[in-house]
Order: C-alpha cells, then sequence, then structure tokens
C-alpha cells in the first residue's frame, strides 16, 4: 500500500446527482476493484462531512481523505471539498457520532459510471446506487442501467447523512429517539385506507408562515407516497418476494424520516409530530400480515406501537367520494374494493395499541371535526 495521503485541496464544484434505493442487482457487480469508505457527519445542521477512503484491489492500493462541505437538496448541490491528511482525518471521525461505512463499487454503463453503494455495519445489506451528470439536464435522461433490475429513486428524501443517523440510532437501540427532549415530543398517526382523508387533514395542520412556528406541529409524509409519487414505482403487490422487499424498503426509510422529523421539531420548538402513517401500516400491504411485517423490518408489535402516542384510523368513505379522491391523487391506482380491503387490513395492523381510535361521520366535516379534536387533545394545539 503507498504512504497515506490527501486528496485534491480546495475543490469545488456543482453537483449533479441522482440516487436510488436498489432492492435487487446482479451479484457480478460486486468484484475487485472497490474503495473500502468511512464518512462521518456532525451531529447539528452543518452539512460537514469528512471521508477515508482505501482502496482494493487496484494495482497500487491507497489511502485517502477529504472534508466536504455541502449546499443545496436533492439532484443539485454545491461541494467544496479540501483534502486532508489521512491521520487527522481519523482522529476527526473520532469525535463525529454520525458514521457510515461502506464498500463502493464504480461500474460503467451507456457512458456513464454509476457508484454503488453497499453498506456495512448497523446498514448491513443496505445498497445505494449514484449517477452524476455534467448538467441538470442531462441528469434528467439518466435510466437505470441493465444490471440493476429493482430499486426505488431518493434523490430528494433519502441523503447519507439520513442514513447515517440511522446507523447511530439502530446501533444504540434508540430507533428513532435521539435525545431527552425529543422522548417528550407526543407523535400522533393519522392513516386510514386509500381516499380516506388523509391528507386532507394534514394539510389542516402544515406549517403556516403567518402563524407563530412554537404553535405548529411539524408534519411527516407518507413514505410510501413520496416513493410512488416521485419516482412511479408502484408496489409489486402481485410477486411476494418484491413486495416484502419494497415494504422493507419503506419501513427503513420511514425511520429516517421520523428521526430527522423528531430533531428539527424538537429543534424548532413543534409541539410533537402528525404523521401520515406509521410504522405498522407496512403490515397492511403483506399477504402475511403483521406476522410477515416483523419478520421483514426484524422488530416486534409492541417496539412499533411505542413509537406513537396515539393511532388515528379514519374509516373508508363511500364509493363516490372515493373515486373523486382517486382522480386528484396520481399516486392512488386501488379500486373501491380493494381500497375497503385495505382500509379493513389497516385497522386490523393497529389494533393493540393502547390509544387507537378508528374515525367515521356522517359527513366529512364531522369526520374531520372529530380527527382534529384527537390530534389537538394529544399534541396540545387549537386549529
Amino acid at each position: 500500500m503507498s504512504p497515506t495521503r490527501s486528496t485534491d485541496a480546495d475543490l469545488e464544484e456543482d453537483q449533479f446527482e441522482r440516487r436510488w434505493l436498489v432492492k435487487a442487482i446482479e451479484p457480478s457487480i460486486f468484484r475487485e476493484p472497490y474503495r473500502d469508505i468511512v464518512q462521518g457527519y456532525l451531529d447539528g445542521n452543518t452539512d460537514v462531512r469528512v471521508r477515508v477512503t482505501r482502496s482494493i484491489g487496484m494495482r497500487v492500493e491507497t489511502q485517502a481523505a477529504d472534508a466536504t462541505h455541502k449546499t443545496g437538496r436533492g439532484s443539485t448541490r454545491r461541494q467544496r471539498r479540501r483534502g486532508l491528511h489521512v491521520g487527522d482525518a481519523q482522529w476527526f471521525l473520532k469525535a463525529m457520532p454520525l458514521q457510515i461505512h461502506k464498500f463502493r463499487y464504480e461500474r460503467d454503463s451507456k457512458g456513464r459510471t454509476w457508484k454503488i453503494d453497499v453498506f456495512k455495519g448497523p446498514l448491513e445489506g443496505f445498497v445505494i446506487a449514484e449517477c452524476g451528470a455534467a448538467t441538470a439536464t442531462e441528469l434528467a435522461a439518466i435510466t437505470l442501467p441493465p444490471w440493476i433490475t429493482d430499486a426505488v429513486e431518493v434523490t430528494d428524501i433519502l441523503t447519507n447523512r439520513h442514513l447515517a443517523r440511522m446507523a447511530a440510532d439502530i446501533a444504540t437501540g434508540a430507533k428513532a429517539d435521539v435525545n431527552a427532549a425529543i422522548n417528550r415530543l407526543p407523535r400522533v398517526v393519522l392513516t386510514g385506507g386509500p381516499c380516506s382523508g388523509k391528507s386532507g387533514i394534514m394539510r389542516l395542520y402544515a406549517a403556516d408562515a403567518t402563524v407563530d412556528a412554537r404553535r405548529l406541529v411539524h408534519c411527516v409524509p407518507e413514505v410510501a407516497s413520496v416513493i410512488i409519487g416521485q419516482v412511479g414505482a408502484f408496489p409489486p403487490y402481485d410477486e411476494p418476494s418484491k413486495n416484502r422487499q419494497f415494504q422493507r424498503s419503506v419501513f427503513r426509510v420511514q425511520l429516517s424520516f421520523e428521526s430527522v422529523s423528531l430533531l428539527h421539531a424538537a429543534r424548532t420548538g413543534r409541539k410533537g409530530l402528525l404523521l401520515d402513517r406509521g410504522t405498522i401500516d407496512n403490515a397492511a400491504y403483506l399477504d402475511g400480515g403483521m406476522k410477515e411485517f416483523v419478520s421483514i423490518a426484524d422488530t416486534t408489535p409492541a417496539d412499533e406501537f411505542a413509537r406513537y402516542d396515539r393511532v388515528i384510523v379514519l374509516a373508508q368513505p363511500s364509493r363516490d367520494v372515493f373515486e373523486r379522491e382517486k382522480a386528484n391523487n396520481p399516486a392512488r391506482h386501488e379500486t373501491f374494493e380493494q381500497a375497503e380491503e385495505r382500509s379493513i387490513r389497516t385497522i386490523a395492523a393497529w389494533q393493540g395499541h393502547p390509544d387507537l381510535h378508528v374515525v367515521d361521520g356522517a359527513t366529512w366535516d364531522e369526520k374531520v371535526t372529530r380527527a382534529c379534536a384527537l390530534i389537538d387533545e394529544t399534541l396540545g394545539t387549537d386549529r
């Protein structure tokens, strides 16, 4: 191995990149050469990363290190990188509470270089594929290579920093709670079958710039709808093995969403979290229900119920209301009969939660009034 060295110093550039959560990939991709990477992040809002990279299987094996500051979000970010001596970087890493360990494989397809990151440690088995381009226009034209056979794009919703926080949560057994202040924040799940009215009620609690932020709750969007709506990757319900992979991915991303949201809510003085669905909802989308869910998620019903102070399930709407709402939501593809079955399965999945409420109403306004009263009672809000 050559002597340790630093990377190019003070390199500043725009970064155009898309990311996918990989669920199926050809095993032949994972061969030498590859890079063994450890990345650390500070536990704060500053997006500063320290990274140590060891190249393996190259003609000359090397170690390198850098510190990077990124701004922006999603597919377009500004990156400033400075080279570090490996010894200095390893010293910094010891003081950084959020870390990830991964093997990076670089493979070419259609003239583009793909970075395939296979995570180790607490995130063992997690695979992320990244591909960059020179411009945002070129980026939009990227398609998955043939050796990635199943993946969900997570460019706008899952970063390495999120994964580092998830790894720390899992390693310490904290799962989503990060400190005592966060533990005190109440969490309410608003759920129900397709088109039951969740989105409309969530909008009533969304942040409003004209209202003091301390009066507000932090709203957490439905992870599956974000994935389906932004990527167009519908759950493969008719293929049980792939559906299990999809639901496991949703569960993992949900953990990251909740962890980051709890921290943000605590720091900004929010009264609590209002979540569009919770982790247990995955059970309603698996043929084996709760038993299958706890198996693929490596958890227990008690652990998942303990995440949430109150669960509100909105009852299935009438057929005409369902059809009207479905037309306004491109992520919805179920028939009325399928939605009705999903509603029943959702209620069954949450049975056993100590503070479960199934809300119906003769009219939409009555349904909203009842649901909001339950939310306000737990979160201390007054809408």
